[in-house]
C-alpha cells in the first residue's frame, strides 16, 4: 500500500469520524429539542387551555396577543435549547478520549498539510496537539484559547485555515440551527396557518 493510499485512507477514517462526532452532536441535540419540544408542548396546551376558559369574555384582538405572547415565549425556548445544544456539543468535543482527539487533530493537521503545504505551521489549542504536531513534523506558531483543534497557517502565514472544535461548529452554525430549528418548527402546534 502507497504512502497515498494510506494518506487518503487516513484523511477518509477521519471524515468518516468527524461525522460520526457531528451525528452524536446531532443526536444530543435532538434528545434535548425533543425534552423542550414535550414542555413547550405542555406550557403552550395548559396556556390554551387556560386561554379558551377566558376567550367568552375576551375579544379577539387580545386572543391574538396571548397567541403572539406564546409564540415568542416557545420562540426563546427554542433558542435556549438550540444554545444549550451547541454548548454541550462544544463540551463534549473538548472532554474526547486523548487518542481520538488526537486521531481527529492529525487528521486537519494532514489535510492542512495537504492544503497549505509540508511548510506549514499551526497554532494549537490543547498539550495533546504538541505531540501531534511533533509526530507529523510540523511548527507550533502560538496557542490560543479553544475548546480544541488547530489553526493551519502557510508557510508565508498569508494562508489560515481554522480546524478548531469552535471554527468548525460555527462555520456550521448556520446548517445545524436550521436543522434544529425545522425539527422544533415542524412540531409547532401553536403556529398559525
Amino acid at each position: 500500500m502507497s504512502v497515498e493510499s494510506i494518506i487518503k485512507r487516513i484523511i477518509a477514517d477521519a471524515e468518516v469520524e468527524s461525522k460520526r462526532i457531528i451525528d452524536e452532536a446531532l443526536a444530543e441535540a435532538g434528545r434535548i429539542i425533543n425534552k423542550a419540544r414535550q414542555e413547550a408542548t405542555e406550557e403552550a396546551e395548559q396556556i390554551i387551555s387556560n386561554g379558551r376558559i377566558q376567550c367568552e369574555a375576551l375579544s379577539k384582538s387580545m386572543l391574538a396577543k396571548a397567541h403572539q405572547e406564546i409564540k415568542k415565549k416557545v420562540m426563546k425556548d427554542q433558542e435556549r435549547y438550540i444554545e444549550e445544544t451547541f454548548r454541550r456539543a462544544t463540551e463534549y468535543l473538548s472532554s474526547l478520549p486523548p487518542e481520538r482527539y488526537k486521531n481527529i487533530v492529525r487528521h486537519y493537521i494532514k489535510r492542512g498539510k495537504t492544503l497549505l503545504g509540508e511548510g506549514c505551521k499551526i497554532i494549537i489549542t490543547k498539550d495533546e496537539d504538541e505531540e501531534v504536531a511533533e509526530s507529523e513534523h510540523v511548527t507550533i506558531k502560538d496557542r490560543m484559547k479553544g475548546s480544541g483543534g488547530v489553526v493551519i497557517l502557510s508557510e508565508d502565514e498569508r494562508v489560515r485555515v481554522d480546524y478548531t472544535f469552535d471554527g468548525l461548529l460555527r462555520r456550521k452554525e448556520e446548517a445545524i440551527r436550521r436543522q434544529i430549528g425545522e425539527f422544533l418548527f415542524s412540531h409547532d402546534d401553536t403556529r398559525s396557518d
